[in-house]
């Protein structure tokens, strides 16, 4: 087969270079986030709404479970039914009694929030 291509190394070197161009063509994956204001913005909006999601989720958890009546009474009082009447932010103080945590979103995304273990034999010796 190599015969085609004239030898098999300088198949194997052609094949070498396209990989390497490849690499350099490659767009890195979070560079759209950061190329314009917009799209960062938006990006950040879109974090930040799951951020409330999942702290608002804590707020269920920490009641009686999902369908927690009391809990979903504050949300319907202090978020659903105010609308855009109150800041937002102050808003969701009522509904949690304080600022949301980013935390929750980490528990969600599954880090624990703790400091991070090391795998068996690879921790650092004291």
């Amino acid at each position: 087969m190599c015969f085609l291509w004239g030898s098999c190394s300088s198949r194997l070197e052609l094949v070498q270079q396209e990989h390497r161009q490849r690499q350099f063509r490659r767009t890195p994956q979070f560079l759209h986030v950061f190329a314009s204001d917009g799209y960062s913005a938006g990006y950040y909006s879109y974090l930040w709404s799951d951020v409330l999601t999942a702290d608002a989720y804590g707020a269920f958890v920490e009641g009686g479970g999902p369908y927690d009546h009391k809990v979903a009474e504050r949300l319907r009082k202090y978020i659903f039914s105010v609308g855009n009447t109150v800041d937002p932010a102050e808003a969701y103080r009522n509904f949690r009694g304080r600022d949301p945590r980013v935390e929750a979103l980490m528990k969600k995304r599954g880090f624990s929030g703790s400091e991070p273990k090391a795998a068996p034999g690879h921790g650092i010796r004291q």
